[in-house]
């Protein structure tokens, strides 16, 4: 337990922390709001079963400049010992710190499905077995956005992730990764 909250505690310092070397910033989204698409890549780690497997997510997002808040819809699908989708609406809030974080809260279904195949042999005839279940999931997340420029005007958005997931069927979901964002309008 001790070496699992040493690398949550190690993982949010890195999330944290920023180097003062910069003496100017560069110019923040400008306008009253925004709409971004985006692509996040990355691994689930299931923590009671101790099983990671690749998440690929789509997510959008209408920001409110002046509130610095936005909210959208999401679609994850893991892949692993289950394959999971999730469908989600998240709420936004950004730049918080002087960091550029942005924090994430978001309640969805999770629907999980897991196929177990059995091979036969001498005391099993073949089967497949299937579950699916449907389950109420919230996502806390925290990710550190880094604004990327084009003739002073940003054009994408690089976010490495870190999401806690909690579902109804009492598992706990830690996700981390990277989102590459493009911002519409």
């Amino acid at each position: 337990m001790a070496k699992r909250l040493t690398l949550y505690l190690v993982i949010l310092f890195c999330f944290c922390h920023y180097s003062n070397a910069q003496d100017e910033t560069p110019p923040a989204l400008k306008g009253t709001k925004k709409q971004l698409i985006g692509v996040f890549a990355g691994a689930s780690a299931v923590l009671e079963d101790k099983s990671v497997g690749f998440t690929l997510d789509l997510n959008y997002e209408y920001r409110f400049l002046k509130s610095n808040f936005g909210f959208g819809f999401m679609t994850d699908i893991i892949f692993g010992d289950y394959t999971e989708m999730l469908f989600a609406v998240p709420f936004y809030f950004h730049n918080i710190s002087p960091v550029n974080l942005k924090f994430c809260i978001a309640p969805g279904i999770a629907i999980t499905k897991r196929v177990r195949y059995m091979f036969p042999n001498e005391q099993v005839t073949e089967f497949e077995e299937t579950y699916n279940t449907a389950n109420f999931n919230l996502r806390l997340g925290i990710g550190w956005e880094q604004l990327i420029f084009r003739d002073g005007v940003p054009i994408v958005a690089v976010t490495p992730l870190l999401h806690l997931n909690y579902v109804s069927n009492n598992k706990t979901y830690l996700i981390f990764g990277g989102t590459i964002t493009w911002i519409i309008n």
